[in-house]
């Protein structure tokens, strides 16, 4: 019996990825509604819509290091996207540095003043001198010597640690700390804000969503005294502004780049916000498992019984007239094969 279940279970996986499949295109194929207004907005729009991944397959996904690289170019040649590189350095944040800073001995001095320069709003959010990081003659001097003092904390471990001492323990100097390592934190501070549920982690969630609105400039940041509900509701938020913005912040090492040829793609990120928009938080899903294993379980056993029963019925007992044939088969057929996927 254990082994049919299984077999059956097990059975449901091609019916869902052709159903979730179908669904996708379907969706992807609607006339989108939505109006943007100038070219900020549309690329917000772009990004949030997943029009700029391909559908099934990346060849090419672009993480902080591909996304800093690009920016660095265009902003030593001085060309047309300058200024727009400037403004994707800024966003990427601290993510960048450990692929910005290590090159600014690469170029002359001119481009070394112009990438330096561009990072002055990352220099205000860690905490840097405003004049410094402003003042073209001294901005480079002022990454060299920030990236001399603090290049080895910018590893993944550090920042997980830094994250998990903050969250247990907040103290001014460990926000400091975290605070230093800006966007490269945020992999970490997403890590843990999946961890946290509203009712047991209510302050824990508010100091995550705050660090994460600060350093990204997305105001979505819990409020104070906000009820248990409303807490979700912003975690699972970010959770999906997660899944959009991922690879801003991330740098793909080892087996993690083979991995984004489907991640990063616009069906493997439709299907995660969709699981996402139903589960919410990994938190809560695991508090709700129990009750939706349950209600599968029990539906999966329901459908089959009453279709095995009516199918029985249907073999073994003469029905009258056609009517009563018609009425056996239709509560059979629907209940076999509701049990069967």
């Amino acid at each position: 019996m254990l082994r049919h279940i299984l077999r059956r279970l097990l059975a449901t996986l091609p019916t869902l990825a052709i159903v979730s499949v179908v669904a996708f295109g379907l969706l992807a194929l609607a006339p989108d509604q939505g109006r943007v207004t100038g070219p900020a907005a549309l690329d917000d729009a772009v990004r949030e819509r997943l029009l700029d991944l391909p559908v099934f397959f990346n060849e090419t996904p672009r993480d902080a290091r591909a996304r800093a690289e690009d920016s660095v170019l265009h902003l030593a040649l001085d060309d047309a996207y300058a200024e727009r590189s400037a403004s994707d350095l800024a966003r990427l944040g601290g993510a960048a540095l450990p692929h910005v800073l290590p090159r600014l001995v690469e170029l002359d001095p001119r481009q070394r003043a112009r990438v330096a320069l561009a990072l002055a709003p990352v220099a205000a959010r860690i905490g840097l001198p405003a004049a410094e990081a402003r003042d073209p003659a001294r901005a480079v001097d002022l990454w060299s010597r920030f990236w001399q003092n603090r290049a080895v904390d910018f590893v993944p471990a550090t920042a997980r640690r830094a994250v998990q001492r903050w969250v247990e323990r907040p103290t001014a100097l460990r926000e400091v700390e975290l605070r230093e390592l800006d966007t490269f934190a945020l992999p970490a501070v997403v890590a843990a804000l999946e961890g946290a549920t509203a009712a047991s982690d209510p302050e824990r969630i508010a100091r995550l969503t705050a660090f994460a609105a600060d350093v990204t400039g997305h105001d979505d940041a819990a409020r104070a005294g906000a009820s248990a509900d409303e807490l979700r509701q912003c975690a699972s938020r970010w959770l999906a502004f997660w899944v959009v913005h991922r690879s801003d912040y991330v740098t793909y090492e080892g087996l993690a780049r083979p991995a984004a040829m489907l991640e990063d793609t616009r069906y493997a990120r439709w299907v995660a916000r969709s699981l996402l928009a139903g589960a919410g938080t990994r938190a809560s899903l695991l508090a709700r498992a129990p009750v939706t294993l349950a209600v599968l379980l029990g539906g999966w056993a329901f459908a089959h019984a009453l279709g095995a029963a009516a199918a029985l019925l249907l073999a073994t007992r003469p029905t009258r007239g056609r009517e009563g044939a018609v009425l056996a088969a239709t509560v059979a057929a629907p209940m076999l094969a509701l049990a069967a996927t």
